[in-house]
């Protein structure tokens, strides 16, 4: 259960421990579409597994990670996650694993902050085009700010 306190707290809505890839990824999409039209100052996440790299390079644009979105800043969420454990499940961080941050309802200005699990600690950073990612699990971020 998350409780709004002073303290970050990514809240999941997969209840599932195995989650069928196609079923996540529709249950996201309707997650993101139900958010978008929620109350200002309303924040999502979504965490990605990384398993390596394309041999392909990308073609597109892309959009790159913020310094800060609403009120929630990079360095907040990074020093929340380097000291506190922020998550309403059971999760253990493996190397390379992104979690991304995103500013949801009618003020979100579309930037987002990212976050990489690296060495076992959380810094900012993003995974490039070419590198393999899976969607392992999202909720809403609460937080009193």
């Amino acid at each position: 259960m998350c409780e709004v306190s002073d303290k970050l707290k990514f809240c999941t809505c997969v209840q599932s421990e195995v989650v069928d890839d196609k079923k996540i990824n529709l249950d996201f999409t309707t997650f993101l579409k139900q958010q978008s039209s929620g109350p200002e100052g309303s924040f999502v996440w979504v965490l990605y597994g990384h398993y390596g790299y394309e041999s392909t390079i990308g073609l597109g644009l892309m959009i790159v990670p913020v310094n800060s979105v609403g009120l929630l800043t990079e360095n907040f969420v990074v020093t929340q996650l380097n000291t506190e454990y922020c998550f309403d499940f059971d999760y253990e961080p493996s190397a390379g694993d992104n979690l991304q941050v995103f500013s949801t309802g009618k003020d979100s200005s579309g930037g987002y902050l990212s976050f990489i699990y690296q060495d076992g600690t959380w810094i900012a950073g993003y995974h490039g085009l070419n590198e393999i990612v899976k969607l392992k699990n999202y909720g809403s971020v609460q937080v009193k700010l």
